[in-house]
């Protein structure tokens, strides 16, 4: 399974790459650009930047590679206000299974209420059909540890647009990989392609969709028992825009176990229309097993800025130290199957190990068990000693009472 992973990756880091080169010659002709909107507040908050965060379910949108690092089952709902009156949201769940991989499951949306059509005398048009902008995403997720260091995962994507009264439907794939800190410590990386595929546009001809190629670092630094830091780092390669950067900087405070705050900060580069364009803001709260996070996005003078909120829950499973210690003993037993079938294969033979008897167990014992002989002598000798020591003065008081006799005799 995992080597059947590993080539389906490479496969599809090779395939993106030509998709990108194809794809930048006609840059700004993409559709469903509602695929390319942050799912969650926290990220969006940090410069747009989630490809390395890999720490909650969120990572359906940024990276399927960061899946495999939930453990126990996770929910998330986003809302957002997006550029006028488009309503946006995104609600996605993921879990694992032992031994098979973390599964996820998402649903992003974004469209507006009905709208009435209008006569030229200002007359509502009745005979005319209401306005209808709806865009949906229906994502399915896999993604599973190759070894201790790499993990790698898919998104599945069915996708339907309707404008008015026309409407289309289309299929899309992301892949990634996720890269733990084994070699620099607390650095953790991670790479995605997003959105491979093609849909047909309403005029009739095929057009792409919003293809993009991310990378991303996090460093996630400790400054105290309860202070801890996160920064981010992503470049961005679509083929809708010019090639764009996003930082972000994420400051944990605990208060005890069950509250926490997260101030985030970040910065999205190019800046549109100005710094302030470019501008991250955003707060979150943990409390017991939920996040909320919100976040502001400026757009600059021309659009409206972004309000976003996001609710994320974490079910309490398996403690991460004990599942390790389960991992490890797997992969043991593993090797060792391994082992004995290349033995057999080869026809050696194996060397059953008999359990020692009981009489054997004993004599071991015993002869593990130290005798020193001098020692032994030394304490019997020195036993001797003291008894003669011990007897010595009833005998001087015996001959004493003798010679008292003889002199009263005499």
């Amino acid at each position: 399974m995992k080597k059947i992973m590993s080539f389906i990756l490479i496969m599809c880091v090779c395939l993106s790459v030509n998709l990108y080169a194809d794809a930048s010659a006609k840059s700004g002709t993409a559709t469903a650009l509602f695929l390319a909107v942050p799912a969650d507040a926290r990220s969006s908050a940090m410069g747009e930047a989630g490809t390395a965060l890999g720490d909650d379910v969120s990572v359906l949108f940024w990276n399927p590679g960061g899946l495999a690092n939930i453990k126990n089952l996770e929910f998330i709902f986003t809302h957002a206000s997006h550029l006028s009156d488009f309503n946006y949201n995104f609600l996605a769940g993921a879990f694992s299974l032992k031994g098979i991989g973390s599964i996820g499951l998402g649903l992003n949306y974004i469209g507006t209420d009905p709208i009435k059509r209008y006569k030229a005398d200002g007359e509502p048009d009745t005979e005319q059909p209401y306005i209808i902008f709806q865009d949906m995403a229906f994502n399915a997720s896999y993604a599973r540890k190759i070894n201790d260091f790499i993990s790698a995962g898919a998104t599945a994507k069915y996708i339907s647009q309707t404008l008015i009264d026309k409407s289309y439907t289309c299929f899309a794939a992301d892949v990634g990989v996720f890269l733990g800190d084994k070699f620099v410590k607390n650095l953790f990386t991670g790479a995605a392609v997003k959105n491979l595929g093609s849909a047909p546009a309403f005029g009739g001809e095929s057009d792409s969709l919003p293809f993009q190629i991310s990378i991303g670092a996090l460093y996630d630094l400790s400054l105290s028992g309860s202070l801890a830091s996160k920064t981010v780092v992503d470049i961005n390669l679509p083929n809708y825009y010019d090639m764009s950067f996003g930082i972000g900087e994420e400051i944990g405070m605990a208060f005890g176990q069950n509250f926490a705050l997260y101030p985030r900060v970040g910065i999205k580069i190019p800046f549109e229309q100005g710094f302030l364009s470019g501008l991250t803001l955003g707060i979150g709260m943990k409390f017991l097993n939920y996040n909320v996070d919100y976040s502001f996005l400026n757009y600059g003078e021309d659009l409206q800025s972004t309000h976003k909120l996001s609710i994320l829950y974490k079910s309490l499973g398996i403690v991460p130290e004990e599942e390790e210690k389960e991992e490890e003993v797997s992969e043991e037993e593993e090797i060792k199957t391994l082992i004995e079938e290349v033995k057999e294969e080869e026809g050696i033979e194996v060397p059953v190990e008999e359990e020692p008897s009981i009489e054997e167990g004993i004599d071991e014992g015993i002869e593990e068990i130290p005798v020193e002989e001098e020692k032994i002598e030394e304490g019997i000798e020195e036993g001797i000693e003291e008894e003669i020591k011990e007897e010595t003065p009833a005998e001087e008081e015996t001959s004493i009472e003798d010679d008292m006799d003889k002199l009263l005799e005499e």
